[in-house]
């Protein structure tokens, strides 16, 4: 976008809240996220600021942070992915699927409809298609498994997970 010539020698508009602005320049300056960690909201906001302007650096840059809400909201951090198409972001938010409270219904197969409609389809099929594989729905501590057993699967999930064309 930057490259486009109706922006050369003009200003351009940039529709983001201070708060996140900063933490959007402190990033790029810094390459690192801030030390407070950013709500969901905030990922999403910088998320598509990155997308708008084409800045895959700065996007790259912010995986550290969005690593962060992967491990608090691993679904909707998934549902993100599937809508950038971050194949890394969402092998991220699988690997903390064992701390999703509605983990029993992605490994069973059981997902409600309203959790299914978020999720990009060829993401969704990719994660059912593996949690088959990975038999996540035996591998749960209500059958007696561990939690580094049950980790372990969610990993192989997030592993071999591929989204389809």
């Amino acid at each position: 976008m930057f490259t486009n010539q109706s922006f050369t020698n003009s200003s351009i508009p940039i529709d983001l809240h201070s708060r996140d602005l900063t933490a959007l320049l402190d990033i790029m300056v810094s390459g690192e996220p801030p030390k407070k960690a950013l709500s969901l909201k905030q990922v999403k906001t910088l998320y598509a600021f990155c997308d708008q302007y084409e800045c895959p650096f700065v996007r790259q840059l912010m995986l550290a942070q969005f690593k962060k809400v992967a491990d608090t909201d691993p679904w909707e951090t998934f549902v993100l992915a599937g809508e950038h198409r971050d194949i890394d972001l969402a092998k991220q938010a699988i690997e903390f699927m064992p701390k999703c409270k509605d983990k029993h219904l992605i490994s069973a197969g059981k997902l409600p409809l309203a959790m299914a409609k978020q999720a990009d389809l060829s993401f969704l099929l990719s994660l059912l298609e593996q949690t088959q594989i990975q038999q996540t729905q035996v591998y749960t501590l209500e059958n007696g498994y561990s939690e580094s057993q049950v980790n372990e699967r969610w990993a192989k999930v997030a592993k071999h997970f591929q989204p389809r064309e």
